[in-house]
């Protein structure tokens, strides 16, 4: 391709962006080999979190407290004169128990919160959609992995899921590596930028062409 795009307008003319939508999971099985962190959900993570229902049963009498997964039965919790945070708290408390889990996130938590420095808090309030999303979100050890069977996945706030690379190739540009946070949305204002064409009002994203070494290039 680049073989075809210098014959036909050179690569003194061409900018090349690379990026990805994600990343992933290393696959747990290599980790072990390597005496590392990790592994699969088996029966024994999945009976856990299916035990959980009982188990809240046990805490606050038995009842309807769950339609589907971690949704709560609002009806349920009014009728038991209980507020929605403190069955969230109650139930979480007991999925956290599950070996697999980490950490878990409510829905209060995740609307009363404000924006901070925690990183992951930030991913799941921004992931967070008011009525759809889940009252309670569980967020799983790093590098343990829901995928059965063999090869992985992602989808996990962890930087091996989240973080990825963003590759600039471009006449004039310093050859460089910059470690600095950025998101893939970036990419269309600097490449906007760097052909000469404006970006509409309202897009997401920075232009980064400033944080670029370059040579006499008419940007």
């Amino acid at each position: 391709m680049f073989d075809f795009l210098d014959q036909q307008v050179g690569l003194e003319h061409v900018i090349v962006a690379l990026s990805a939508d994600h990343g992933v999971v290393p696959l747990p099985e290599y980790r072990a080999i390597e005496q590392q962190q990790g592994r699969r959900l088996g029966a024994r993570d999945v009976l856990c979190m299916q035990g959980v229902g009982a188990r809240l049963d046990d805490r606050l009498g038995a009842d309807e407290w769950l339609l589907k997964g971690f949704y709560l039965n609002e009806e349920t919790i009014t009728r038991r004169g209980l507020t929605k945070a403190e069955v969230e708290e109650t139930l979480a408390a007991l999925v956290v128990e599950c070996e697999a889990v980490q950490q878990v996130w409510t829905s209060t938590g995740l609307q009363s919160s404000q924006p901070g420095s925690d990183p992951v808090r930030e991913r799941f309030r921004n992931n967070y959609y008011p009525g759809r999303s889940p009252d309670l979100i569980v967020q799983l050890r790093p590098y343990y992995l829901y995928y059965p069977g063999t090869g992985t996945t992602h989808g996990s706030v962890y930087d091996y899921d989240s973080r990825v690379p963003l590759v600039i190739l471009a006449p004039g540009v310093t050859p460089r590596r910059i470690e600095v946070r950025v998101s893939t949305v970036d990419l269309a204002p600097t490449l906007a930028r760097m052909v000469g064409l404006e970006a509409p009002p309202g897009l997401d994203g920075v232009d980064l062409t400033p944080m670029l070494e370059t040579a006499a290039v008419d940007w």
